[in-house]
C-alpha cells in the first residue's frame, strides 16, 4: 500500500525517536534554537550565497499548472516507493531483483559466533547512498516546477538550493553516524538471542531495525520537499 505525503508527518522526530531507542545521547537530540545553529554552521560564503538568492532577479513569465501538485506529490510517492520495495526484497533475500545484495554468514562460522557487522556497515551505506541520490534528484525536479509557479515559490526554491549546498555535508555527517548506532543494536541482539534458535530470529529482528532507520532516514531527507510541497497549498505563495 503507497503512503500519501500527508502520512509522512513530522518525519526528523521519527528519525530522532529511532536513534534515541538506540542509544543515541540526550546531548545530540535536545532540540536546539534554530537560527543560533545555523549562524554556527554557515560560513560566510554560505550566508552570502543565501543573501544572493533572497536577492534573486525573478523574471517570470509565472504560470501555476493547476496539475503540478498532484504530479508532484505522484513523483514523490513513486521515488519512495523505488526505495522502498527493492530495499524489502533485498532483506528477503532476492538476489536477482535487488539492486544491493545484503550480507550473509561467513560459510564455516560456528554456531556461537557472532557474525561480522562489518558487512552490514557496507550495506546500510550503500542504500543511504541510493537514497540521498533519488531524494536529490526529486528534489531539484520539484524546484525546477517551483520556480515557474509564481515570484514567493521561485524565490523558496533558489533558498532551498542554497540551503542544500550549504548544509549538505552537515547533515551527511550526521547520517553517516546511524551505523555506529545500528552496530551497537546489532551486538545486543547478538547477545541476546537464544542460543537454541536456529531460524535466525535475532538476525531478522536486526533487518527491521536496519529498514525502520533507512525509512526514517529517507523520510527526512524528504522534508524539504514536503516544505515545498505545502507552499504549493498556500493562496500566499501561489499567486502570481
Amino acid at each position: 500500500m503507497r503512503t500519501s505525503p500527508d502520512k509522512i508527518a513530522e518525519p526528523d522526530r521519527q528519525l530522532l525517536a529511532l536513534l534515541a531507542a538506540l542509544g543515541a545521547s540526550d546531548k545530540a537530540l535536545l532540540p536546539t534554537d534554530v537560527a543560533a545553529r545555523l549562524a554556527r554552521l554557515l560560513s560566510i560564503s554560505d550566508a552570502a550565497a543565501l543573501d544572493a538568492a533572497a536577492r534573486r532577479p525573478l523574471s517570470g513569465p509565472f504560470h501555476l499548472d493547476p496539475a503540478l501538485p498532484d504530479l508532484l506529490r505522484e513523483d514523490l510517492l513513486r521515488t519512495r516507493e523505488g526505495v522502498l520495495a527493492p530495499l524489502a526484497r533485498s532483506l528477503a533475500g532476492d538476489a536477482e531483483n535487488s539492486p544491493i545484495i545484503a550480507p550473509r554468514p561467513p560459510e564455516g562460522l560456528a554456531a556461537d559466533q557472532r557474525p561480522p557487522f562489518r558487512p552490514w556497515e557496507a550495506f546500510y551505506l550503500a542504500w543511504q547512498r541510493r537514497i540521498a541520490a533519488a531524494i536529490g534528484d526529486l528534489r531539484r525536479r520539484v524546484r525546477q516546477a517551483l520556480v515557474t509557479g509564481s515570484p514567493a515559490l521561485a524565490r523558496m526554491a533558489h533558498l532551498d538550493a542554497a540551503l542544500e549546498q550549504s548544509l549538505g555535508g552537515y547533515s551527511q555527517r550526521g547520517f553517516n553516524t546511524v551505523p555506529l548506532l545500528l552496530e551497537k543494536a546489532y551486538r545486543a541482539r547478538w547477545q541476546a538471542r537464544d542460543p537454541d534458535d536456529d531460524t535466525g530470529a535475532w538476525l531478522t529482528a536486526f533487518h527491521h531495525t536496519l529498514q525502520a532507520c533507512l525509512l526514517a532516514e529517507m523520510d527526512a531527507r524528504l522534508a524539504p520537499v514536503l516544505g515545498m510541497l505545502d507552499a504549493l497549498d498556500s493562496k500566499d505563495m501561489n499567486t502570481p
